[in-house]
This record gives structure tokens, C-alpha cells and sequence, in this order.
């Protein structure tokens, strides 16, 4: 009878602990997959600030570099302002023209116009243009 209840009282024991280590089986998997979606979302977010930060940079490095290039050109036409060449009328086009490109540490520029479906370097002289509104009969016979 002492076996009998030995054996009775000894397998009820063993399929606890199987029942034990197989549901601790189960919690460590889902633990680690929950993990697993926790990071992969951390790296989607972070992933997503870096090409935002890269973004940003690039607009900012781009605003200086046209800034830069905008700025050349009007110390180009204040310094001919200031101290015109009074024997050549093209000094300031072709100066202008010398201005078109220029680069950076962190960028470049380059100043285009189109004019009548040509491109030209360097910037469009609109003060050159008559204003039709206000243009007088002399003007308009001076028109060729």
C-alpha cells in the first residue's frame, strides 16, 4: 500500500512542474516578442527624426548657400555703383555673369535667368524694362 501512494502522490507532483515549465515557456516567448515590437517601433521612430534632422540640415545649408550667392550679387552691383567704368557699359553684365556660381562648405549656388527661351547666367536685369504703363510717345519712337 506505502507504493501505491507513492506513486499516487508522485505523479499529480511531476504534471505541476510540466505545467509549470510549459506555461513559463509560453510567458518568456511573449515576452520576448512584445520586446521585439517595442524595439523595432523605437527604431521606426528614431529612423524617422534622423531623415527629418537630414531634412532640415539640407533646407537650412540650401537658404545660406542662395542667400550667399544673392548677396554676392549686390556687392557685384554696389561696387560698380559706387566706382562705375565709364569706358565700358558691359563691365557690370560681365561681371555679373563672373557671379553666377559659387560654392560653400556646405552647399553651392547657381544664378540662372530665361529669357525668351534662352538660358543666360547670372540674374535677369529687369530695371532695364520700360514700364508700359507709363511710357511716353518719345520712348515708344526709341524702340527699335
Amino acid at each position: 500500500m506505502i507504493s501505491r501512494d507513492r506513486r499516487r502522490h508522485g505523479r499529480p507532483t511531476c504534471r505541476r512542474s510540466n505545467t509549470r515549465r510549459g506555461s513559463a515557456t509560453i510567458v518568456v516567448l511573449w515576452s520576448i516578442a512584445i520586446a521585439s515590437v517595442i524595439v523595432a517601433a523605437t527604431q521606426m521612430v528614431t529612423w524617422r527624426t534622423t531623415v527629418l534632422g537630414q531634412s532640415a540640415i539640407g533646407r537650412v545649408q540650401a537658404r545660406w548657400a542662395a542667400r550667399a550667392g544673392i548677396e554676392r550679387i549686390i556687392s557685384t552691383l554696389a561696387r560698380h555703383t559706387e566706382t562705375p567704368d565709364v569706358d565700358d557699359p558691359m563691365a557690370v553684365v560681365r561681371d555679373l555673369e563672373f557671379d553666377w556660381t559659387g560654392t560653400l562648405e556646405s552647399g553651392s549656388w547657381d544664378i540662372r535667368h530665361v529669357a525668351e527661351g534662352e538660358e543666360f547666367r547670372g540674374p535677369l536685369d529687369l530695371h532695364s524694362r520700360m514700364n508700359v504703363n507709363s511710357i511716353t510717345k518719345l520712348q515708344l519712337g526709341e524702340l527699335p
